[in-house]
């Protein structure tokens, strides 16, 4: 894989891993979303510690997050590297678990008991995919890709109720198909590859 495919097709994810650049709340805690600042089950958490994490034997890395989580009594170091936690709404949060090879798995932790269970992921996720998970719908959205395919998939937890799913687009090289909400869960962005140069499409969500 040349140097700029692989630059050119991880710009998608630039904001997702990013996630240190988010606002602080004045005690030094990440600040959620303003629909998740109203909600009394809310759980407070912040980045303590931020590490590099890569494939074996690949040069591919993203940044994981040692996550500290306070609330209801408790405060907790979370014992795992994960990324920017999902709220579920019920007093728990939705992790994206990262190994030190960086596959990602799930699980849920939750903040009144301090029990962190794992979730079985759906039947068609690859750890290898970057996962993205919108709270608010408790969706989840990710890559499936083949050798040479991809296409976006779109999930609802507790018990992955497929909500959408993209058409096939070129798989770009090695890279895993990159997705990205926005800012309201409606639209799922994705950097596929067109005629071997990355392009964006996206997926409409209906209904939610």
């Amino acid at each position: 894989m040349t140097r700029s495919f692989r630059i050119l097709a991880f710009s998608l994810l630039i904001p997702l891993v990013a996630t240190c650049r988010r606002a602080k709340a004045p005690s030094g805690q990440s600040a959620p979303p303003a629909h998740e600042q109203q909600r009394v089950d809310t759980v407070n958490w912040a980045v303590v510690q931020a590490v590099q994490v890569a494939p074996e034997g690949c040069c591919n890395s993203m940044r994981a997050f040692r996550i500290a989580v306070t609330g209801r009594g408790r405060a907790d170091t979370l014992p795992v590297l994960a990324l920017e936690p999902g709220q579920l709404g019920d007093g728990a949060l939705f992790l994206r678990v990262v190994s030190t090879h960086a596959d990602i798995t799930f699980a849920r932790y939750d903040a009144s008991t301090g029990v962190l269970d794992s979730i079985p992921p759906p039947p068609d996720y690859e750890p290898s995919a970057y996962p993205v998970f919108y709270g608010p719908t408790r969706l989840l959205a990710y890559g499936v890709d083949t050798a040479e395919e991809s296409r976006a998939v779109v999930r609802r937890w507790p018990d992955w109720q497929l909500v959408a799913a993209g058409h096939v687009v070129q798989h770009c090289n090695e890279v895993p198909l990159g997705v990205e909400w926005n800012s309201t869960g409606r639209y799922l962005r994705f950097a596929f590859c067109r005629d071997d140069m990355p392009a964006h499409d996206s997926l409409t969500i209906s209904g939610r």
